[in-house]
């Protein structure tokens, strides 16, 4: 199998990070990013979150209406126009995310 060679957006403290090493996979996270300076903080103590906050039950419900959303409605955009998109996209699973709109 061939390595998977992996970024990791919206990072929070790395819980897909540990996810990966933890599962044994062959590869690596190449680098990470998240806008969050204490979640980035947390991270290189452990290695050094996906804005889905919109989506939670617990949430307000707006979907691609907050404003939270935008990153990651921007990444699903720029997915669509590359040449050669990543051969998996992993995105953080919250109950209904994959109902909403």
């Amino acid at each position: 199998m061939a390595s998977i060679r992996a970024l990791e957006f919206f990072s929070g403290i790395g819980g897909l990070h540990f996810g990966f090493n933890a599962s044994g996979a062959n590869g690596q996270v190449l680098e990470s990013f998240d806008m969050n300076q204490q979640a980035n903080d947390t991270y290189k103590l452990s290695f050094g979150k996906s804005p889905v906050s919109p989506y939670t039950r617990g949430g307000k419900l707006l979907d691609d209406q907050d404003n939270r959303a935008k990153p990651l409605l921007h990444l699903l955009d720029q997915l669509e126009k590359m040449k050669t998109p990543p051969q998996y996209l992993f995105l953080e699973n919250v109950k209904n995310f994959e109902v909403r709109n």
